[in-house]
């Protein structure tokens, strides 16, 4: 195991859990900085699901591609990002008491956005740590 893979498993979910607590924190206060542990609160839920996609998902899809030798990062990035979306897809379906038919554009953008961004970043920082591309 190298230097790189290990601190792309540890730096990974550590990235996207704080562009979440991030989002999150000045959605709730408006970009004005309070005293306390609200940005950490928020930061462990985002590592926390950041690491189990990481274990679940990311991880066997990299060693499929390179089982498969292809490489590396394009394909760990696609499918790593269209696994997230389709998790956070899941996810709303499933906890929406009305369903996603009577959401306009801008509802389900706003519903999205902040639960796809920090997935998104965390495949990206995922991909570009494990390796170069061959």
């Amino acid at each position: 195991m190298s230097g790189r893979f290990v601190l792309a498993m540890i730096l990974a979910p550590l990235v996207g859990g704080a562009v979440f607590g991030a989002w999150v924190y000045w959605g709730m206060h408006g970009g004005h900085s309070q005293p306390g542990l609200a940005l950490l609160m928020l930061l462990l839920p985002g590592t926390i699901y950041g690491a189990a996609f990481e274990v679940f998902v990311l991880l066997p899809l990299l060693l499929l591609i390179r089982r498969r030798r292809w490489p590396t990062r394009g394909p760990l990035i696609a499918g790593g990002a269209l696994a997230w979306i389709a998790i956070v897809f899941l996810n709303i379906w499933g906890t929406s008491e009305t369903g996603l038919s009577g959401w306009t554009l801008p509802d389900i953008a706003a519903a999205f956005l902040p639960l796809v961004v920090p997935g998104v970043v965390l495949v990206l920082v995922f991909a570009w740590l494990v390796g170069p591309s061959r």
